[in-house]
């Protein structure tokens, strides 16, 4: 891939829609504290030049990197509301009975 191509461009926010198709994925990666995992797949009936653009960008933009340091702080955030939430209902239940 050279310099230049359309494929080594990264999408551009008013030209390259690609809001009506599925292309970004997350997985929930089972560990304490827990994680995530984020890629990229574009779908089949995609413009190829397109589907190669959005790799790129995702690539070039290290957005895994970038989306899994965003989802620890929102996951840590979630945890510590549930646990509040668990810790206020077991009181409850403590002091009802």
């Amino acid at each position: 891939m050279r310099y230049g191509e359309p494929v080594s461009q990264t999408l551009h926010p008013y030209y390259d829609d690609v809001t009506n198709e599925q292309w970004l994925y997350a997985e929930v990666i089972e560990t304490t504290p827990a994680a995530m995992r984020f890629h990229v797949s574009t779908p089949d009936g995609l413009d190829n030049i397109l589907a190669k653009r959005i790799e790129h960008h995702f690539k070039t933009l290290k957005l895994d990197k970038l989306y899994r340091s965003q989802a620890a702080v929102e996951l840590a955030s979630i945890r510590v509301h549930i646990t509040g939430l668990f810790e206020n209902v077991a009181w409850m239940l403590y002091v009802t009975n």
